[in-house]
């Protein structure tokens, strides 16, 4: 019910160039997701924090925050996943769309088809006027994506170098990619430490004493 993980995050965003940081994951299952950047010395610079119905990302050196709900989100993102879809992401595992868990019934809402050396599992009905799809490699994921019809968005996760973390198989290393129309972003994640179910404190910052902002000047901020 509970991760914790070490990793490296590589951020390339295009003519900016590549920002390389360290983070630590905590996930508490279908409850929230906190992710803290910490570059040099253990010392935290930035906190994103995700509940099941609201996003925050506090910038610790100048003091600025940003605060959303989920559902304003869904005029950025071709798929308004809920926050037990965003942590099966992270963790490179299936899930039906707008449900918390998926269970061996809801496989059943999916075709499966083999296309040269994957297997690919889609919705028997898409939802609305986005889609997605999961690509597996002997039954382990290897990529997630999602896509508006039109190709105004895409966004793509793919997974590497699994390993058993307490009977979990868990993928080393992510790529994260988004492109529009007007740009691509692309994030490699690199997990060198996680463990499941052991005790998470997740704290979520006062805004006291914090200038609120927009998510494009934060994170324009964040990457000075």
């Amino acid at each position: 019910d509970a991760l914790t993980g070490k990793m490296t995050l590589a951020l390339d965003l295009g003519e900016k160039g590549v920002t390389k940081v360290n983070g630590m994951l905590r996930i508490k299952r279908n409850k929230v997701i906190q992710m803290s950047i910490t570059p040099l010395l253990g010392i935290e610079v930035a906190r994103a924090i995700i509940t099941t119905d609201s996003a925050f990302l506090y910038d610790k050196v100048n003091k600025h925050y940003m605060a959303t709900s989920l559902s304003s989100l869904s005029t950025l993102l071709p798929i308004m996943p809920t926050i037990g879809n965003i942590q099966s992401i992270i963790l490179g595992r299936p899930f039906v769309l707008g449900k918390e868990d998926i269970t061996a019934q809801d496989y059943n809402r999916f075709k499966i088809e083999n296309a040269q050396q994957n297997w690919i599992m889609t919705p028997q009905k898409q939802p609305g006027v986005a889609s997605y799809l999961f690509a597996f490699d002997n039954l382990i994921l290897t990529e997630t994506a999602g896509w508006q019809e039109g190709g105004k968005m895409q966004v793509s996760c793919t997974y590497q170098d699994h390993t058993d973390v307490a009977q979990h198989i868990l993928p080393s290393v992510i790529k994260a990619t988004l492109q529009s129309n007007d740009a691509s972003y692309t994030a490699h994640i690199t997990y060198y430490s996680a463990s499941f179910d052991t005790p998470t404190t997740i704290t979520q910052l006062p805004s006291r004493g914090y200038k609120k902002t927009s998510f494009s000047e934060l994170f324009k901020s964040l990457l000075k």
